[in-house]
């Protein structure tokens, strides 16, 4: 093989690994999101992170056969780097497997309950476990600087020892997400283990950026303690750590807030009388500024004297077909040019339909189109949702399916194509001899690719999985099938399956 060959095929592998990983990292997040109490969903996620993780295995496999190679040097970095990923996917996948296997109150349960634990209490006790190593570290150093009369490094120490404590006190009342403290872990860390670094840059606004500042006294106390405190375009020092920091001494910063303790007192000061003076010229200038409103005078006079000058000279007005009609419209210009003294009835009834027939928020909506229920309403989770689906009617120009399917173009057969798998077969198998059962079976089979068997009235899947070069073949098949008699998932074929045509339903 030549390098150029092999430098392409390690190309399209990695690529291949980053999809398998963007993948698996979409499947484990919906994992870690369901509750343990829904059981059948975390099934079919753990049988599709298998799935996923049986790919990757696959591609670490040839990974592993590239390291060994000596033309591959160049690229041994960056296959490495991708082996350790899917090495660290196949270990939380082991524990998602044996957090599956486990019941709730078995023995093995019952003697570890860490084990049947939710994904987020394992990620709030690893953020627990995390702040403890950090506080006991920065203990054994505090003695070590106490040993030394080291004050400034002591006062800064205790600075972040108290905030913390007091994050792992808010953990423990789940006073944080621990989110927010995985974000900041390694700005945490790096001041643990560099802070007596020659060039180590304190990121000083750590916890207020995570919103678990104590207060202003103890920031105030350790930066006049700290004579060297210095001052960052960036926060994180990880990224920036070649920042020229200012330094200012601590006379000068005791300076600073003595001027604006001062300024802030100066204002305290101001006498009431003061104000109270200038209360009344404010009223003054606004009193001044507002304009004196005036009903507007009587024009009656004078459009009576443009009615009839427009009487006497306009042609239209002599005309008999007209004659009885023009001067009522002439009328409407009283009413326009000079306002009621006082609003007519007619004028008011009709200001008020007008208010009671205005448009609604609710107008906006799109129409709501009444449609037969599925199922009688039942109680439910709250992530389940509450309110039907609303039919959205798209119109074509007549002639236009791409699909070469008169059901593609309505409706509900657009919004069937949103359903997973594990609904599309509940409709199937529950609502037998229905128009919505007619389109998930579409769905199934025209969409999805699954096809059904006329005899034992189940849903088969045909996978075919590419396998990475330099084996025997390029291609593994393999049949899956529903089960939705017992445990109501998708389970693999055994070897000795044999696919006939004949057996299968054309839709």
């Amino acid at each position: 093989m030549s390098q150029r060959k092999l430098q392409q095929d390690i190309d399209k592998l990695l690529k291949r690994v980053r999809e398998g990983l963007d993948d698996y990292e979409e499947v484990y997040a919906k994992f870690q999101a369901t509750d343990a109490e829904n059981g059948s969903y975390r099934e079919k996620l753990e049988g599709d992170l298998k799935r996923e993780i049986k790919k990757l295995q696959k591609h670490r496999e040839q990974i592993k056969t590239w390291l060994a190679k000596d033309d591959c040097k160049d690229r041994a970095p960056l296959l490495l780097e991708n082996r350790r990923a899917i090495e660290h996917g196949m270990e939380r996948f082991k524990t998602v497997e044996r957090l599956m296997k486990t019941k709730q109150f078995s023995k093995e349960a019952l003697l570890n309950p860490d084990i049947t634990r939710d994904p987020r209490e394992l990620q709030k006790r690893e953020q627990m476990q995390f702040v403890q190593r950090c506080i006991e570290q920065l203990h054994t150093q505090l003695e070590r600087h106490e040993a030394t009369q080291d004050s400034q490094q002591c006062a800064r120490h205790e600075f972040h020892i108290a905030h913390l404590e007091h994050v792992l006190k808010l953990l423990q009342n789940d006073g944080i997400d621990p989110d927010t403290v995985a974000e900041f872990q390694e700005d945490i860390s790096y001041y643990v283990d560099n802070n007596e670094e020659p060039d180590f840059v304190e990121y000083e606004t750590v916890y207020q950026d995570m919103n678990v500042d104590l207060g202003k006294s103890t920031s105030t106390s350790q930066q006049a303690v700290d004579p060297t405190h210095r001052k960052r375009e960036d926060k994180s020092p990880r990224k920036k750590q070649s920042t020229k920091s200012s330094v200012m001494s601590s006379p000068e910063k005791t300076t600073a807030a003595g001027i604006a303790m001062a300024d802030s007192t100066e204002q305290e000061r101001t006498p009431s009388k003061k104000r109270e003076r200038d209360t009344p010229s404010l009223q003054q200038q606004q009193q001044q500024q507002q304009p004196d409103l005036q009903f507007p005078q009587d024009k009656s006079k004078e459009i009576q004297d443009s009615i009839a000058q427009d009487l006497a000279s306009k042609r239209a007005f002599k005309n008999p077909l007209f004659n009885s009609e023009l001067p009522f419209w002439l009328d409407t210009k009283n009413t326009l040019v000079q306002p009621h003294d006082e609003m007519p009835a007619q004028m008011a009834a009709q200001l008020e339909s007008s208010l009671l027939n205005c448009p609604d928020s609710l107008d906006a909506d799109s129409p709501y189109l009444y449609r037969k229920q599925l199922s009688l309403p039942h109680p439910t989770s709250i992530f389940f949702p509450n309110e039907p689906i609303r039919f959205v009617y798209t119109f074509e120009t007549p002639g236009d399916h791409t699909s070469g399917d008169i059901y593609a173009n309505t409706s509900l057969a657009k919004i069937l194509t949103k359903f997973d798998l594990d609904t599309l077969f509940f409709i199937f198998y529950h609502y037998q001899g229905t128009y919505e059962q007619f389109l998930a079976a579409r769905e199934l089979s025209i969409n999805r690719d699954w096809q059904f068997n006329k005899k034992d009235r189940c849903w088969y899947y045909k996978e075919i999985e590419k396998l990475p070069p330099g084996m025997n073949k390029s291609e593994e098949e393999s049949w899956r099938y529903f089960d939705y008699k017992k445990s109501w998932l998708a389970r693999r074929c055994n070897s000795d399956f044999v696919y006939n045509e004949a057996d299968f339903e054309k839709l």
